[in-house]
């Protein structure tokens, strides 16, 4: 009992020292993690910035917060926010807040008011 307490320790703290390593941008075997607002060093101010900068597969992750802005995704990402009830994009009763080309396939949005 006393070894497999030790073991499962010794394993938490390894996986815990890996926790911030990449904090503006995180590597996954699925993309990267971009994320936008927060407190977090090298964190995005707009989500246009963040998906302009994202790839194929990569992932924008919003922090709560009203983002005025009008957003045109042009590749396969996905786009996060933290809480539909907190994480708006607010495009100005202009046109739409979020934009995907016809030829665009594989982007999920979640997690947003718009």
């Amino acid at each position: 009992m006393k070894k497999r307490i030790g073991i499962l320790i010794i394993g938490m703290l390894m996986i815990t020292s890996f926790i911030g390593v990449f904090p503006s941008e995180q590597v996954r075997a699925e993309g990267t993690i971009f994320y936008v607002g927060g407190n977090g060093p090298g964190n995005y101010t707009t989500i246009q910035a963040a998906v302009n900068a994202s790839h194929d597969g990569d992932t924008v992750f919003v922090y709560p917060g009203t983002y005025y802005e009008h957003v045109c995704i042009t590749h396969q990402i996905n786009l996060l926010g933290a809480d539909k009830t907190i994480t708006v994009i607010d495009g100005g009763s202009s046109g739409s807040s979020v934009q995907v080309p016809d030829n665009v396939n594989h982007v999920t949005i979640s997690g947003f008011t718009m």
